[in-house]
């Protein structure tokens, strides 16, 4: 077997750089949001469910009352616990948000996603261009045309790069 060039090396570093940098993008797409931000959305929702449920206890007002239900509510369960124990509901909705959070890797926050993807963006472009310079040259130096990478951006290999280096 043929020793590697170092065209062979460089290009496999690149392509490692690029597959990594894409891999990083989708992440980004679909990370979980920052755990401060997981818990606030939570103790939010526990708030929202809560002003749901419609707690009707005049009925205890009345004397002689022997009804069989203790609550006549409008709303589900879910929404009477949230009116009823709102602080017991986020306590619990965050001590499982943290559990969680030990099994998986938190994006950055919201706020901070489209700049780091812009980022990240451009480290794939300039990966890209930096291929296809070292291909460039090597088609240069053999006198044949070497096959690119599918998926490469189209805009990398049919751009005039003289005038950008």
């Amino acid at each position: 077997m043929a020793k590697p060039t170092n065209f062979d090396t460089e290009l496999a570093r690149l392509r490692t750089e690029i597959a990594a940098t894409k891999e990083r993008i989708e992440w980004l797409r679909d990370a979980p949001q920052a755990y401060e931000e997981a818990c606030k959305q939570a103790s939010d929702a526990v708030r929202a469910q809560g002003r749901h449920a419609d707690l009707s206890v005049g009925r205890f007002c009345h004397p002689g009352y022997m009804g069989s239900d203790l609550l006549s509510s409008s709303g589900d369960l879910t929404q009477i616990m949230c009116r009823l124990f709102p602080e017991a509901m986020e306590h619990r909705l965050h001590a499982l948000i943290a559990e969680h959070y030990k099994t998986v890797e938190a994006g950055p926050p919201l706020a901070e996603r489209a700049d780091r993807k812009l980022d990240l963006e451009q480290a794939l472009f300039d990966l890209e261009l930096a291929e296809e310079r070292l291909i460039c040259a090597w088609e240069r130096d053999h006198g044949q045309v070497y096959p690119r990478r599918a998926g490469v951006n189209p805009s990398v290999v049919l751009g005039d790069w003289d005038e950008v280096a």
